[in-house]
């Protein structure tokens, strides 16, 4: 039997004023650090879900973003489940972070730390990464 593959948008999160990147640890498991997004519906497109999951979970809205950058595709599986992703990089300023029930708590972290929290199949060639904080 195959598993259905899940489509997911998910965002390295950079505040240009704190210069750290926002992660977002899950009320539901695998109850770990991740990159903020979630599921890319039937008639939405990546960037869509990406900035729809934003506001869902952390009251992100497009006040607040600066720019959006598709990165790469990645594939990973959460708790046996492919799941292929569209990864973005999306800049922001002046949040004020209002928690969904879907996340229990967030940590903003610099470029070196997200290393030690971000599941490897997220993770992006640091140089892209340091491209875009700059």
């Amino acid at each position: 039997m195959q598993l259905l593959t899940r489509k997911v948008s998910r965002a390295f999160i950079y505040d240009i004023g704190k210069k750290k990147f926002l992660i977002a640890k899950s009320t539901l498991p695998p109850f770990n650090f991740h990159l903020p997004g979630g599921g890319i519906g039937k008639k939405e497109t990546a960037e869509q879900a990406v900035r729809r999951e934003l506001k869902e979970e952390l009251n992100i809205g497009s006040e607040n973003i600066i720019s959006i950058s598709f990165l790469r595709k990645g594939k990973t599986k959460v708790l046996g489940f492919p799941h292929e992703m569209d990864i973005f990089a999306v800049s922001v300023h002046d949040l004020l972070i209002k928690l969904s029930w879907e996340i229990h708590a967030i940590r903003w972290v610099t470029l070196e730390e997200l290393q030690a929290f971000i599941d490897k199949d997220c993770m992006v060639e640091m140089e892209e990464l340091n491209k875009f904080i700059k």
